[in-house]
């Protein structure tokens, strides 16, 4: 079997940059390990703190009444919302090379400056002994400057609430980088100009 990722950005319906995916940072390998294996596993936010979380199992220990009300909200996701630019797919301008250890973007955009639009995930194809699917996110330059994306990466919000009655019993919330490339070839956008960045994850068996 073979997992492959690949990063396109797309430019008045023109390919201006191609190249295969190799920065899943360690916080995605540790989240994929507690996943499947059913262990704590110490991550980092975007801020540089360490939350421990098994991600494969959450249990509460109190056990419900008929006469108790529950909350629970318990999500993992990246499909950020248009104009969120706290997690889903990010631009920057930072050059400095991955590393394993990286929490975040070096210097990202906010949205005062790149008009972030709604991720979007396509539906699994299967061709022969390949599946795939993409992760997108359209950008605008809104600032009255060229701006140049050096960066890019993909960041998880990670969600854990429970109330029940007697209060909150649980409340975990933060953002995590999973993934971050390193463009060799920056791409510029000038003033009002968008372009969408296209991650393909690709398994072959």
């Amino acid at each position: 079997m073979k997992i492959l990722g690949k990063l396109k950005i797309v430019k008045n319906r023109e390919v201006v940059y191609e190249s295969e995916m190799k920065s899943f940072v360690k916080n995605f390998t540790l989240f994929l390990m507690s996943k499947i294996g059913n262990r704590a596993v110490t991550v980092v936010d975007v801020d540089g703190v360490e939350h421990e979380v098994n991600f494969g199992y959450l249990r509460l220990r109190q056990p419900a009444r008929y006469w108790q009300s529950y909350e629970v909200l318990i999500f993992e996701q990246c499909d950020a919302p248009e104009n969120d630019d706290t997690f889903g797919i990010l631009v920057g301008s930072g050059t400095t090379p991955v590393s394993p250890n990286d929490y975040r973007l070096e210097n990202p955009y906010t949205s005062d400056v790149v008009a972030y639009s709604s991720c979007m995930v396509s539906q699994v194809t299967v061709s022969d002994n390949t599946m795939k699917f993409t992760f997108a996110r359209p950008v605008i330059n809104m600032s009255q400057d060229s701006i140049t994306i050096n960066e890019t990466g993909i960041v998880m919000w990670v969600r854990r609430y429970i109330r029940d009655s007697y209060g909150v019993r649980l409340d975990v919330n933060f953002k995590m980088l999973i993934a971050r490339d390193v463009l060799q070839n920056p791409v510029t956008l000038n003033p009002l100009e968008g372009a969408e960045v296209i991650y393909t994850f690709q398994i072959t068996t």
